[in-house]
């Protein structure tokens, strides 16, 4: 991959850029709620891991619980509740108030710098709604569009996540 960027920088194909990849903590609530839902998930985890390993289900894990999930019975009952408690879980960290403020000072600075570009990449279309419409309220959103900032909605699905 790194090959393959570095042949379309040469010719000017791809401007040169950087990835930050920020480690933030969780505010002391958000923090309790990550680790209440994790515990539960982990102990539905291995309750559905026994019964996917005596399945007769070709399925891997993941694929397996969604397939239960749209099922009645026990088995049913625990991938649905499995599958709703990492979606909050997700949720919470696409929420997380650090990941927010950082995103706002990125785009903040990116305004501010007058060789300043920014490229925000965000799993939740509400997420990358509320930071245009809090970018618009600090007064800086009119500036995005001329230091070509762009927000990217960047799907994720249950099947891509491996946090569960």
């Amino acid at each position: 991959m790194t090959s393959r960027l570095n042949k379309a920088s040469q010719p000017g194909l791809l401007t040169p850029f950087e990835v930050w990849h920020i480690g933030l903590s969780l505010s002391p609530p958000e923090a309790n709620e990550h680790a209440r839902l994790s515990r539960e998930i982990t102990e539905l985890r291995k309750l559905l891991q026994r019964r996917h390993r005596q399945s007769p289900s070709k399925q891997g894990f993941l694929a397996w619980c969604q397939t239960q999930a749209k099922k009645s019975g026990p088995a049913g009952g625990e991938a649905e509740r499995f599958i709703g408690l990492s979606n909050r879980r997700k949720r919470l960290l696409y929420r997380a108030k650090a990941r927010f403020d950082v995103t706002l000072g990125v785009l903040s600075e990116s305004v501010t710098d007058p060789e300043g570009r920014a490229i925000i990449f965000h799993e939740s279309i509400e997420e990358i709604e509320t930071l245009f419409l809090s970018a618009d309220e600090r007064g800086f959103l009119p500036s995005l569009s001329t230091v070509n900032c762009l927000i990217v909605f960047v799907p994720r699905t249950l099947t891509h996540f491996g946090g569960a």
